[in-house]
């Protein structure tokens, strides 16, 4: 079969899905990941599929309110919205533990205003600002009608806009105005390409699925419905001062699983001196890879192709778990494992 929007892996597996460098080179590479990944991934690109066409949505609406418009015409609309003047005693110095030094803020949460209230006077409560708030003020950050057209940006100070900043769109003249209305264009191009490559990949994708075994889902790729409630599963659980068993792995079912992502688990035999569940209980996040459905622990006993190919796609794997299950298909188990 031929890929025609499938043009490199990269497009297709987003890089926070793995670490470093990526091991699946081809399609039929990514194609022995089985069904449920692929279906997973699949989602993924739905997901962009759909912010692509809000994004879109979005600056036809913004191209719209900027066509054929002037300085003027943005003075004549600000007339309609507060402009405020700020004193010293509005607008102080602060220390942010998310910033280096010190940055301007809103004083008071009384002397705040309504987002939307300044529009086209101070950039701070213009509902055309984006950035972090503070009292429903934009401190700093982007104009949304002028992001992404790499204009103007220079023109404040050398700065983005700030919050006691004024309009910099009363300040253009029509031949400023025609230069936004030409990068709108061009951004709305470079979306609709997006748009038709993401529905492409998308449709491959679905294509490539067809006729695949369900194998192993990476951990990244997980579900909450992978990890029901009394599911069976095996756990990783060498190492720890409180650990009272020789076994690297025991079998154990699900409690529940928080909305956070945390699978708790009761083991069927005593592990560890703790208080938990009286040395039964556990717990371990849903993306973690030490915790397995009993099936697909029994799908890499059979298949330690696919177990290798699974543990290189893992993002941060403890070295002594990769060391221990990678020998899994190599044991004799007992009758439970």
């Amino acid at each position: 079969m031929s890929w025609k929007y499938i043009e490199k892996i990269e497009d297709v597996i987003p890089s926070w899905l793995y670490r470093g460098t990526l091991p699946i080179k081809d399609v039929n590479t990514l194609a022995e990941l089985g069904k449920g990944n692929i279906e997973e991934i699949i989602r993924i690109h739905s997901r962009m599929l759909s912010d692509t066409l809000s994004e879109i949505e979005k600056r036809k609406n913004y191209y719209e309110f900027i066509k054929g418009k002037s300085g003027k015409d943005i003075e004549r609309l600000s007339q309609e919205y507060d402009n405020p003047t700020f004193s010293s005693s509005f607008i102080k110095y602060y220390m942010r533990e998310d910033t280096i030094g010190k940055d301007y803020e809103p004083a008071k949460r009384e002397d705040a205003r309504k987002r939307g209230s300044t529009n086209f006077n101070k950039c701070g409560w213009c509902e055309f600002s984006d950035g972090p708030r503070r009292y429903d003020c934009v401190l700093w950050g982007d104009c949304k009608l002028l992001s992404g057209t790499g204009l103007f940006g220079e023109k404040k100070l050398g700065r983005k806009i700030r919050f006691y900043y004024d309009c910099l769109l009363k300040e253009l003249d029509r031949k400023d105005f025609e230069k936004i209305e030409e990068a709108y264009k061009r951004i709305l191009d470079e979306l609709e390409k997006k748009r038709i490559k993401e529905k492409g990949i998308i449709e491959e994708l679905k294509k490539l699925a067809e006729g695949l075994e369900h194998r192993p889902y990476l951990p990244q790729l997980r579900s909450p419905e992978l990890f029901k409630k009394e599911a069976e599963v095996i756990v990783f659980v060498k190492g720890g001062e409180k650990t009272l068993i020789r076994e690297e792995f025991i079998e154990a079912n699900v409690v529940r699983v928080y909305d956070e992502g945390c699978v708790e688990f009761v083991a069927k035999k005593k592990w560890h001196t703790g208080n938990f569940y009286e040395g039964r209980g556990g717990s371990c996040g849903i993306e973690s890879p030490q915790i397995l459905p009993k099936s697909e622990w029994e799908y890499f006993k059979r298949n330690p192709d696919y177990l290798r190919l699974w543990i290189s796609l893992l993002k941060e794997p403890e070295e002594s778990f990769v060391q221990h299950l990678s020998h899994i298909p190599k044991k004799k188990h007992s009758k439970n494992f």
